[in-house]
């Protein structure tokens, strides 16, 4: 005669011989691993965060796995009927490479042609030069891709995946799993789950809690980048809402279309101003129209910049009433879990933006639970020991590239645009194909081997006597400054 026995560690019901109830034996051990009722519970999975890589990891669990009951926990509106950008904040962003690796193996390439604005690739103003890119990749808002990988889980119609808006997730008990919740209206509950992951962004308030331990290692970096988001609210339709458009480097100019309120035909067009100290963003913020119109066109040296033809006096008066954002600043974190606990994308890996920030998470994110399915599938032993190895196997197999790219991001400080000789360096390592940032979006290479080669390059340009040519280089740029010899100048780096 058997009897259940509730094991709640495991999630699972297990059947129980009450003859081998007082002590634990080979037949027991043998009974646990192998009959599984079929009433078994899901693995219990909350997700603190609703951006990228906490919705693609909701929806690899939901399309690779039945086994996994997902809650997902998201302190901010409904992405499908919040706004879709912050003017103070929004910028474009590409999903490229790594990023689309991710959509791929979610089958979710029809959904993103259809929902956001098709990645062409690179319009570098200041030379001349257009960089087509070839493969998969989409651009839009943060709040544009958010919406889109909502609906990759609405199209896996699993009664397994909740997404809760509007309710903050606090965690008591990282051993346990427990977690407090408390909704928009302020009603609090407390839950227990086997894995809590932590995908609630650079500010995570998992990883504050992870850094009280005595093992927890956290090295920071602070470039002092920063930048200001001004709208272009004229002539747009001339532009390539495919195309990411540089128009100068000092202050370093990028420019790029997302989604509309008609969607994707209706692009709402942003230039992210980025400069390095905050004195020059006071120096912005404070001039006259005239003197910031000068400093614009100035900035596509050799160049003048035709930015302000496609910007309204009205915007860059916006743009000078907006705050400067910090993008230079970056976390390298050790450990990323512990209990029943582990960090994801930005709340284990911020750093400073190279285009890669959003890539990376999303590819994470599908690592993690790939290791979750893998690690935790019926007969993987106990749940503690479970998922204690699929949060190793994960880390063992994507710390090492997001600390890679996280250090291509403190080779490449876009603050340092505004010296001719980074600028000339730069472009050398593009044209060698070893720029560490030109390599991060390249699917078919590892974040690893884009610093690896990044590395190399710049060992070759000091190797080969090149620092002469490259100074030759910067010096006739800075001087087309001043005289009419841009061409020629430029010519001589590339």
């Amino acid at each position: 005669m058997f009897f259940i026995v509730l094991h709640l560690p495991f999630s699972k019901i297990w059947l129980r011989p009450p003859f081998l109830a007082a002590r634990r034996s080979y037949k027991l051990w043998l009974l646990e691993k192998t009959l599984w009722s079929p009433f078994s519970m899901s693995t219990r999975v909350a997700i603190i965060g609703a951006g990228p890589a906490g919705l693609v990891l909701a929806a690899t669990l939901a399309k690779k796995s039945s086994a996994f009951s997902v809650k997902v926990f998201e302190q901010g509106a409904d992405h499908k009927a919040a706004a879709s950008y912050d003017p103070n904040r929004s910028y474009t962003i590409d999903i490229t490479g790594h990023g689309a690796l991710a959509v791929e193996a979610l089958g979710a390439t029809e959904l993103f042609d259809e929902k956001l604005i098709k990645f062409k690739g690179l319009r570098i103003l200041i030379t001349g030069e257009d960089h087509w890119f070839d493969g998969n990749g989409w651009t839009g808002s943060r709040g544009d891709i958010c919406k889109t990988l909502l609906g990759v889980i609405d199209e896996a119609a699993s009664p397994n995946v909740e997404v809760l808006f509007d309710t903050t997730a606090e965690v008591l008990d990282m051993m346990k799993g427990t977690v407090q919740t408390t909704s928009k209206a302020g009603e609090r509950a407390v839950h227990e789950f086997d894995v809590v992951v932590g995908a609630d962004g650079a500010g995570s308030k998992l990883r504050g809690v992870m850094s009280k331990l005595p093992s927890f290692a956290m090295s920071s970096i602070n470039m002092e980048n920063y930048s200001i988001m001004l709208h272009m609210d004229q002539n747009t339709s001339e532009l390539d809402p495919g195309l990411l458009h540089i128009f100068g480097t000092d202050p370093f100019l990028v420019a790029g279309a997302i989604n509309g309120n008609g969607g994707k035909s209706d692009p709402l067009w942003f230039c992210q101003v980025g400069f390095k100290g905050l004195d020059k963003g006071k120096w912005l913020q404070e001039a006259s129209l005239k003197d910031l119109k000068t400093k614009l066109k100035k900035s596509g040296w050799p160049k003048s910049t035709d930015l302000l033809r496609y910007v309204s006096d009205k915007s860059l008066q916006e743009f000078q009433a907006r705050m400067p954002q910090a993008t230079g600043k970056g976390k390298m974190v050790s450990p990323w879990s512990h209990g029943r606990c582990v960090l994801v994308g930005d709340a284990g890996a911020p750093f400073p933006p190279i285009g890669q920030g959003v890539n990376c998470g999303m590819q994470g994110a599908l690592v993690l639970g790939e290791a979750l399915v893998e690690g935790l599938a019926p007969g993987s032993g106990p749940c503690e020991v479970a998922v204690t190895k699929a949060f190793q196997a994960f880390t063992e197999k994507w710390k090492p590239e997001a600390d890679a790219v996280t250090d291509i991001s403190a080779l490449t400080d876009v603050g340092k645009f505004t010296n001719p000789l980074e600028v000339a360096k730069t472009l050398v390592l593009t044209k060698i194909k070893c720029g560490g940032v030109q390599l991060a979006k390249d699917a078919t290479v590892t974040y690893q081997e884009a610093l690896a080669a990044h590395k190399s390059g710049v060992r070759m340009l000091w190797l080969f006597g090149l620092p002469t040519l490259v100074s030759a280089g910067a010096v006739m740029i800075y001087l087309a400054r001043e005289v009419s010899l841009a061409a020629f100048g430029l010519r001589l780096i590339q």
